[in-house]
């Protein structure tokens, strides 16, 4: 509103007194309207009302107290500001003036000045009030809007927390799964219950990408449970192309399926290793849509599914190929086992015919015996024979070791204990080393403990044990190097130590020197015989008698320690 432009009623019985006032008002250029009784000027000010009122307080039937009272009754018209003129100059009148709702008084006979100033000033008045309505109702849309971006906001975190919740709550219950059915039942209930969706499909394929594995379906507010095929949505223009670039997307599909009214859908590929394994698909009817939080939420969720998914797959590939490796071992065993029979025979029988030979005589001399006192051509011949007899016991002695690995590993080999003082019994043992070493430039050392408990084992298996180490220390000893044999008791085990000195086996050889067919690769296959069963016999006859055993190396010294209870308890069960 321009002050200047400002529409004024003038309300006076006196027609003198509107064409002065009129002429006054005009002249400043307000737009003037003119009533003579108080009817006129409610129907004029309610049906176009002015900037401003001059209303008289002297008029018949309606004076200016009714006219300015009813004018405050009404909507349009309470807040405009009315000016009494009146020839009543007494305080009681003016007061009567303002009770009645009016906001400044002028005596008559007026001023042309003082009219247009007490004008101007309440349309100054009136202007600002405007505009601190205006800012006031300006301020109030602010804080409603304010508000609504407040609780729109407050809100969206809420949503983003639950929503953070739900991903945290899939992927501690999918983590620890290796079930790919259950997996895909979490998935498929928890998104459908958080999204309020009315269905959530899951579909996996086979790594050609032409047929599904396994398909779920979960209704809103009821458990997952098995769909019977997969929805045509795939066979839609484009749907393929854009899952398998790993895009999610949203779409709206009108059907006059009745059962399956959706029109809100949303796909989102499931990808391991970059290929596209699967989808999710959710389901909305009109109006719902899925924003961009929920559609994030599919997205993580598809990722922590597929991640899920791949440790399955691999837990299954890892299984079945353990299975295979059982399967492969077990037909190994079995043919080691018949191996090492059919072997045995045809060997024995080699041997057997060696000593009839060796011990068919003329005068009481043995074969070899004759065969020696011949020329030179015999000696050769003698060389042969001993030759073949060596190798045919080195034949017999692996198959055995063969079919004793077997039987300690079924559990088939029994324990016949005797009760032994070890150091008269290693004295025993040791006396053919002694000689053996002398040949080989070697030097035995014997440290046996003064006193020592009695032992209950069983013998043949702890003469085995010996024998291999005592073997191996003599195969691997350098000349003019040492092999220590002690003795030493604790409070429940006797220790009995081998050692060497000249050589040293590397830590990493040290973890894998007790398994099956190993050989320590720095040594010379060739110079070395054996296929590498003797110390994982060893240790096989040490758990049997209920021992342990351990190796150290170092400083050029490796020491084999055995640590024996004293009395074998036969065990319940064996692996």
């Amino acid at each position: 509103m321009s002050k200047s432009s400002a529409s004024i009623l003038v309300i006076d019985d006196k027609l003198e007194n509107l064409r002065t006032l009129s002429a006054i008002l005009q002249r400043k250029g307000y737009q003037v309207r003119q009533a003579t009784n108080g009817q006129m000027a409610l129907k004029t000010a309610s049906s176009q009302p002015p900037d401003l009122i001059l209303l008289d307080i002297r008029m018949p039937e309606m004076d200016g107290y009714a006219v300015c009272a009813a004018l405050k009754q009404l909507p349009q018209t309470r807040e405009i500001p009315v000016i009494f003129l009146s020839a009543l100059g007494d305080v009681a009148d003016k007061v009567k003036a303002f009770d009645s709702g009016g906001v400044d008084y002028i005596t008559k006979p007026f001023q042309a000045g003082e009219v247009l100033a007490r004008i101007d000033n309440q349309l100054s008045l009136r202007q600002q009030q405007q505009q601190l309505s205006d800012l006031l109702q300006q301020v109030q849309r602010l804080n409603t809007s304010l508000e609504d971006q407040v609780q729109a906001q407050t809100l969206e975190l809420q949503q983003a927390l639950e929503y953070e919740r739900t991903l945290k709550h899939i992927s501690d219950r999918v983590r620890d799964s290796l079930d790919r059915t259950y997996i895909l039942q979490i998935t498929v209930e928890e998104l459908t219950r958080v999204l309020q969706a009315q269905c959530c499909d899951t579909i996996l394929f086979n790594s050609d990408q032409t047929a599904e594995i396994i398909c779920f379906q979960a209704q809103h507010d009821e458990s997952a449970e098995t769909y019977d095929s997969v929805p045509m949505l795939l066979n839609l223009p484009g749907v393929n192309d854009q899952l398998e670039q790993g895009m999610t997307f949203a779409f709206c599909r009108f059907t006059n399926n009745a059962e399956r009214p959706y029109s809100a859908i949303l796909g989102c590929p499931i990808r391991s290793d970059r290929n596209w394994v699967g989808t999710l698909w959710l389901f909305k009817p009109l109006p719902s849509s899925f924003n961009q939080q929920e559609i994030r939420l599919v997205q993580q969720v598809a990722n922590q599914c597929a991640i899920a998914l791949r440790q399955a797959q691999l837990y299954q590939e890892a299984q079945a190929q353990i299975v295979e490796l059982h399967r492969l071992n077990q037909l190994k065993d079995d043919f080691l086992s018949t191996i090492s029979h059919e072997l045995r025979t045809p060997v024995a029988n080699m041997r057997m015919v060696l000593q009839l030979l060796m011990a068919a005589t003329e005068r009481g001399q043995n074969f070899l015996e004759q065969v020696a006192e011949a020329g030179e051509e015999s000696n050769r011949i003698v060389q042969y024979f001993r030759i073949l007899q060596e190798e045919c016991e080195r034949e017999i002695n692996l198959i055995q070791d063969l079919l004793d690995i077997q039987y300690l590993e079924a559990g088939a080999h029994p324990l016949e204990c005797v009760t032994i003082g070890l150091n008269d019994w290693l004295l025993h043992v040791l006396e053919p080393y002694k000689l053996r070493t002398q040949n080989h430039h070697q030097q035995l050392i014997v440290q046996l403990a003064p006193t020592l408990p009695s032992l209950t084992t069983d013998l043949s298996c702890l003469s085995r044990i010996v024998v291999e180490l005592l073997n191996n220390a003599c195969k691997y000893t350098p000349a003019h190097e040492t092999i220590t044999v002690s003795t030493a008791a604790t409070t429940s085990h006797i220790l009995l130590s081998i050692t060497n000195s000249g050589v040293e086996i590397p830590p990493a050889e040290q973890l894998r020197i007790f398994d099956r067919f190993y050989r320590i690769p720095n040594n010379n296959p060739w110079k070395y015989s054996g296929i590498g069963l003797g110390l994982a016999l060893v240790r096989q006859f040490v758990n049997h008698i209920n021992g342990s055993i351990e190796v150290t190396s170092s400083n050029r010294s490796t020491s084999f320690t055995l640590q024996l209870p004293f009395i074998v308890v036969e065990r319940e069960a064996r692996s």
